[in-house]
């Protein structure tokens, strides 16, 4: 079982957009927390009246991005998960991502997190995100084939630095041995955070 995660913080729209994709996904065993980390709007009416039958977490305030996430996967893993996967409410995922991420994931067993390419939204053939690099001298990081025209250049599966928290698979046993997201990173950097993390695990 797969729990899709879907942090929404006064972003109703996009998250509704969201779900309306993610309920087109070809991979059959799922479902969807979404996690309201405080809004101060009427996202959660919203969203509940586009899609009554999803589950909604309230945290009643705002946690950030890494305490959000953590909630839900809390509840994920309480409710036996055997994958977690965080994605941005502000993405749109075309139906056979899960699937994919799924079947890369069970290619081997020691793969604790698997990323997707990522594309801008209103330039869909324009790279945003399709791995990263870390450069811990100067505490930056870099995304690979970023702005880059896609030629499938950057289609072939290997190993990367660092996997944007915009969508990420994690096995649960991953979760168990390393532990959830830092809070301490309220926004940003988290990801990074917990992929290095997982690389040091093995």
């Amino acid at each position: 079982m797969v729990t899709i995660i879907v942090l929404n913080w006064n972003g109703s729209s996009h998250t509704v957009s969201c779900l309306t994709a993610l309920a087109k996904t070809t991979y059959p065993n799922y479902n969807i927390v979404v996690v309201d980390n405080g809004s101060s709007d009427d996202s959660v009416v919203r969203i509940r009246s586009s899609f009554p039958d999803i589950r909604i977490v309230e945290t009643g305030r705002n946690l950030g991005y890494a305490g959000g996430n953590n909630v839900g996967i809390r509840h994920a893993l309480a409710h036996g998960a055997d994958y977690v996967w965080i994605l941005n409410n502000d993405t749109v995922v075309v139906t056979e991502c899960l699937q994919r991420m799924v079947v890369a994931a069970e290619s081997d067993k020691s793969i604790g997190m698997v990323g997707s390419k990522i594309y801008y939204l209103d330039a869909p053939q324009t790279i945003w995100y399709a791995g990263g690099t870390v450069d811990l001298k100067l505490g930056c990081t870099w995304h690979i084939g970023k702005d880059e025209p896609d030629h499938g250049n950057h289609d072939a599966p290997g190993e990367t630095e660092f996997i944007t928290g915009c969508s990420v698979l994690v096995r649960r046993q991953l979760v168990e041995a390393i532990g959830l997201m830092d809070e301490n990173y309220f926004l940003y950097f988290e990801d990074v955070d917990w992929s290095m993390k997982a690389r040091q695990a093995g």
